[in-house]
């Protein structure tokens, strides 16, 4: 069985503790989406007796952003603390060079910083989940090409995450055409399925043409 995602979050303003609620709160509809469970296991902020109306028992709270983004008990690192410098871009960047994916909305840092970060994802890009079985099967990250009409698993590695798009760094070109769907429609799809495209409906495979 896949271990949980452990999340490390910094940056504990409306949207942070918003955030650690919701994951605290939906944690069995995220985990049946996922296929993986999802924990806050660490936290950090300017201020840790700041009243934010969100339980943190239970959750690590960590010396500083950096000591964060470094916690070998993290897997994830979320980045909500705003601004191009640091803290956020030093976190970021050493987080990213421990192997660790990323999360942010901070356009400033990404604008100003992202081809660093982009290099440093690339470099130390974390591996692949591993589900342990009697063959030791290992799961990878990748997508689904529409070519000639079938479904062709084609691998990726993806750098920083937003909250609505992810950085893919190689395994793509432009026009390529991705299947999207559903988590449980996308989890048992297999190479050579034959695609019919279907918009309607979030349950049946979708074509998006990588620009």
């Amino acid at each position: 069985m896949v271990a949980p995602l452990k999340v490390g979050i910094a940056g504990l303003g409306t949207v942070g503790a918003e955030v650690v609620r919701l994951i605290e709160e939906q944690s069995r509809l995220l985990s049946a989406r996922s296929g993986r469970g999802i924990r806050v296991v660490a936290v950090t902020a300017r201020s840790k007796v700041k009243k934010r109306g969100v339980n943190l028992r239970g959750i690590d709270w960590a010396k500083s952003p950096l000591a964060l983004a470094t916690d070998p008990n993290v897997d994830c690192f979320v980045e909500l603390m705003g601004g191009s410098g640091d803290p956020a871009f030093s976190a970021v960047e050493a987080a990213l060079k421990a192997g660790k994916s990323v999360v942010t909305a901070n356009k400033a840092l990404v604008a100003k910083h992202g081809i660093r970060l982009a290099k440093a994802a690339e470099k130390n890009a974390p591996a692949p989940v591993t589900e342990a079985s009697p063959l030791q099967k290992k799961e990878q990250q990748g997508v689904f090409l529409i070519r000639e009409g079938k479904a062709v698993f084609v691998p990726v590695a993806t750098g920083i995450t937003g909250q609505t798009e992810i950085e893919v760094l190689s395994g793509l070109k432009p026009g390529d055409e991705i299947v999207t769907g559903s988590y449980k429609i996308l989890r048992t799809l297999k190479t050579d399925t034959q695609i019919k495209v279907d918009n309607s409906s979030p349950d049946k495979f979708e074509k998006k043409e990588l620009l």
